[in-house]
Parts: structure tokens; C-alpha cells; sequence
């Protein structure tokens, strides 16, 4: 960042500990889809960090693509760039769980990301989050349509504040976002049955 001044953020790549990847990758092994849930696991994750650079419409989609990869958030800023990139973030959101994304595609209008190809943070792969994604939601109190709909907010959010034509030409990002979770309900629903069949198989 010191020496090249169209960096806004710096960080590392990402590692998990903890017993739910411990878990997934003994099922990994022990499945003959282990190469399937291997690849499935990796990719979402979301551990790895990516370089940015560019344009900021072609940052903008690139970064809504890796929506999940978002431990970038926890990275270096300049303390001024920072106050300004999250200033709208907070003042016109109130989505706690995607201002991590709101806050990386603001930052985007200030500069470039650069990632250390290198593991200097870890995440823990426990706590509430890790419930799985409607678990989540209830503890939040959130009914059913309200966490179908999760994503809704921060997407009307996006269109606001960075404006329809660049959000249209992403349309099709914006509704596989919103339909993701539709996907974590049938991951939640494999969950189930898988440690349904382990307490069994235990008792």
C-alpha cells in the first residue's frame, strides 16, 4: 500500500480450524463422492482471497461473483479512504450479515485489492453462523419468507446507491444472490439427513 497508492485494501489468504471442516473432510474420505464434496466444500467456504484491479464496473462484477470470498473485509485500509468507503455503508444499511459485501463493492470506488498469496489470518468455523443458514435466521427471529427474501434489502441498497445501469448489466449476479437461499435450504435439508443417519448409526 506504501508503494502503490491505488491500493485500498491489503490482506492474506484464509485458513478454517475447527470441527466442522474436520467433519467434511472425514466425509470426504469416507464417501464415494468424496472428489464431489472436496470440491463442494472448497468452493463454498469462501476461503480464498482474490486481487482486484481495473475498471470499476469490471471490480464491481468480478467482486459480486465472489460475493462469499468477503474475508478480504478484515484486511489494511488507510484510515481516511476507510471512513469514507464506510460512511454510506452505515448511515443508509441496516443488513448486518451482507455490509461485509456492501462495504468491499464501496471500497472498490477507491482503488484496487491486492491479496497476499499467503495464510496470515484464520477463521474459526464455529459459532452461530455455522448453525447453517436457517438456523441462523431463526435465532435472528426471521420467518420463513423474510429469510427466502434475505438478500432483497441490500440488493434494492445496491441499485440505490450505485444505480441502475451498472446493476442491470448484473442483473444476473444480483438474482443468483438472491436466490442462494433457496440453495442453503436444500444444504440445511442434506445436513439434516446426514446427521439423522450419524446419531443412528452412533446409537
Amino acid at each position: 500500500m506504501v508503494r502503490n497508492k491505488n491500493v485500498v485494501c491489503s490482506a492474506s489468504q484464509v485458513k478454517y480450524f475447527g470441527s466442522n471442516r474436520d467433519y467434511w473432510a472425514e466425509k470426504a474420505k469416507q464417501s464415494v463422492f468424496r472428489h464431489f464434496i472436496k470440491k463442494t466444500v472448497e468452493r463454498f467456504q469462501n476461503l480464498q482471497n482474490y486481487s482486484t484491479s481495473g475498471t470499476f464496473e469490471s471490480k464491481f462484477r468480478y467482486y459480486l461473483k465472489l460475493r462469499g470470498h468477503h474475508h478480504i473485509f478484515y484486511g489494511v485500509y488507510r484510515t481516511e479512504q476507510l471512513k469514507k468507503i464506510i460512511y454510506d455503508v452505515i448511515s443508509r444499511i441496516n443488513q448486518p450479515n451482507t455490509i461485509d459485501l456492501v462495504t468491499m463493492l464501496n471500497a472498490l470506488r477507491f482503488g484496487d485489492f491486492y491479496v497476499i498469496d499467503e495464510v496470515l489470518m484464520y477463521r474459526y468455523d464455529g459459532g452461530e453462523s455455522a448453525q447453517g443458514f436457517f438456523s441462523h435466521k431463526k435465532s435472528q427471529k426471521l420467518n420463513f419468507i423474510k429469510a427466502i427474501s434475505y438478500n432483497h434489502p441490500t440488493t434494492r441498497w445496491c441499485f440505490n446507491n450505485f444505480g441502475y445501469p451498472l446493476c442491470l448489466k448484473n442483473l444476473d449476479m444480483f438474482v443468483i444472490w438472491n436466490l442462494e437461499p433457496l440453495f442453503f435450504l436444500i444444504v440445511d435439508v442434506i445436513r439434516k439427513i446426514i446427521s439423522d443417519e450419524d446419531n443412528l448409526v452412533n446409537n
